[in-house]
């Protein structure tokens, strides 16, 4: 049946926007849907051009439209992934003739089939016949990129925004982007202080802007910078890259709280295993296996097998942690386990612990293996020592603003963990629970976890030696405290103060009550320090007692 064409008239401007012919070619069965439309269907429009290109194929005017909407058809099968009919149009379209375009889109099915090395040659096979094609120049520089051939890739960024007379500056963020992969941050920086106040794309600015001050370990205003992109965009990368800025400030808390809103947000799975981690460091230990499990039965990444056994232990769930060990032949944790009295520990400096020596301590500090911190009591107890607001909404289930460093609190703490010791597991969850029930900040919970750790090398390693012991500890403190962690190596370059003025020192921040106790184990100062019989005598009689036992 012969098809009739019917020559729709457009008014100029419509035309000119949605380039299209003043006389559109319509098929008289499409007639009524194209003057009843707004914006006519893509389909209708290619039947009816198609139709008048086989009236008259020589017809340049009208081969050109048709040309255009083969392209724009063919584009919309590759963004809808169907790269078998895309193939099919762009192979009609080179029946009326070769175009760039043809090129192009066929290299756009190349990257999405994941053969960028043919996609290259045909972005180039493009840019042969219209070099300042802008769009094959971005998509090059996309090329270059994802082979790290930062160099290249930020050379074709940089000319598709030239060739695009200064229209398309999407290319800007890519530009950054490589800076960024490349380590080259001030330039990326330079960028982003150079943008005009109307750049389109703020919040992705603000982002990279945040990431960059994180990897200049800027963390306070990484934090201002992601903060301020979330006014504009509740976008899931600020919240989670402003809880790493968190997190290295030490407010645990409001990272956490980022993290939970990135969940709600994305189902980007890392998200999981950074919760894992933040919620072993405010010491929920159950939560944190939680996550880590999901995490793993999600990703199958092995690196949460490690935090999964370790939790398993400090929370006394011994049986479990052995067959994960088995099931997954991790050999790496089985270096550092021990086993003495039906009970799992780790040894976190890989040393002989005999089982005469682990009885020598049960035997010197009794056996509290079995005792649990009752947190219930804690709380109860602590009402009594500090005023804190935090510790008084505590009581009551509710989690506040973060406090200062108080000097009774850390006191109560090493009077608990002589109380459960050697219950290393016990303490182990301790050393994060109660600097978060106390003060919710992360230099407070590095006091603590270094407390710790100081007692552990007594018992596993018998001496203190201040510089090798902050070259096992200061990563760690990094993640609870950048600030802190800072002040600390400084101490590596530079003597500790002598025992006199150490024994004197009044602690009252985290930073000095470090220095006192760092000060007095160098100068091997345990005698002094109990003679002294002032807050701190009865922990350095404890310590003392750990080396004359071991």
């Amino acid at each position: 049946m012969k098809k009739v064409l019917i020559y729709l008239p457009l008014e100029p401007e419509k035309a000119k926007i949605n380039n299209l012919p003043v006389k559109l070619p319509v098929l008289l069965e499409d007639l009524e849907d194209a003057k009843n439309s707004n914006n006519i269907d893509l389909n209708l429009i290619l039947r009816g051009l198609e139709a008048q290109y086989k009236i008259n194929p020589s017809d340049e005017y009208y081969s050109s439209y048709y040309m255009y909407y083969l392209f724009e058809k063919a584009k919309k099968y590759i963004n809808d992934n169907e790269l078998i009919k895309a193939r099919k149009i762009l192979e009609k379209t080179r029946t009326i003739k070769e175009d760039y375009r043809y090129f192009f889109f066929l290299g756009l099915i190349e990257v999405k089939e994941v053969k960028v090395d043919i996609a290259e040659i045909l972005f180039k096979k493009t840019l042969a016949i219209s070099k300042n094609f802008y769009p094959a120049l971005y998509e090059l520089g996309k090329i270059y990129k994802l082979k790290e051939e930062y160099e290249d890739a930020v050379e074709y960024f940089s000319r598709s925004i030239t060739a695009s007379n200064n229209n398309f500056l999407l290319p800007l963020i890519d530009i950054i982007d490589c800076y960024l992969e490349s380590g080259e941050y001030n330039n990326a920086l330079y960028i982003i202080e150079n943008l005009n106040e109307k750049f389109p794309f703020k919040e992705e600015i603000l982002l990279r802007k945040g990431i960059i001050y994180n990897e200049q370990q800027k963390f306070s205003n990484a934090a201002k910078t992601f903060s301020e992109g979330l006014k504009i965009s509740n976008d899931w990368k600020l919240f989670y890259n402003r809880s790493f800025s968190f997190l290295k400030l030490g407010e645990l808390y409001k990272s956490y709280t980022d993290l939970k809103k990135a969940t709600e947000i994305s189902n980007f799975i890392e998200i999981e295993y950074e919760m894992g981690l933040i919620q072993k460091k405010m010491g929920f230990f159950e939560d944190s296996l939680s996550s880590l499990q999901n995490y793993f039965k999600n990703s199958n990444d092995e690196k949460a097998l490690y935090g999964m056994v370790r939790l398993l232990i400090n929370l006394s769930r011994f049986e479990e942690a052995e067959k994960l060990i088995l099931d997954h032949k991790m050999e790496t944790i089985t270096d550092v386990l021990e086993k003495f009295k039906n009970i799992y520990f780790i040894n976190p400096y890989k040393s002989n612990l005999s089982k005469n020596r682990f009885d020598l301590i049960l035997k010197n500090f009794g056996n509290t293996i079995d005792k649990k911190v009752n947190y219930e009591e804690i709380i109860k107890n602590l009402a009594s020592i500090s005023k804190s607001k935090r510790i008084t909404n505590m009581k009551m289930g509710v989690i506040s603003e973060p406090s200062e460093f108080e000097y009774s609190l850390t006191i109560f703490y090493l009077e608990n963990l002589i109380k459960f010791f050697p219950n290393f597991n016990e303490l182990e969850l301790f050393s994060y629970r109660f600097p978060f029930i106390v003060s919710g900040k992360g230099n407070f919970t590095a006091v603590c976890r270094i407390m710790l750790l100081i007692v552990k090398r007594l018992v596993f390693i018998g001496v203190f030696d201040f510089r090798n012991f902050l070259d096992e500890i200061i990563e760690e403190i990094k993640d609870l405290s950048f600030p802190l962690a800072s002040n600390i190596s400084k101490l590596n370059y530079k003597r500790l103060i002598d025992l006199d003025t150490a024994l004197e020192m009044e602690p009252i921040s985290c930073f000095k009550f470090l220095i006192k106790i760092f000060s007095i184990l160098e100068n091997n100062g345990y005698n002094e320090a109990i003679g002294r019989n002032d807050e701190l005598s009865f922990f350095f009689k404890f310590l003392k007692k750990i080396k004359d036992v071991i």
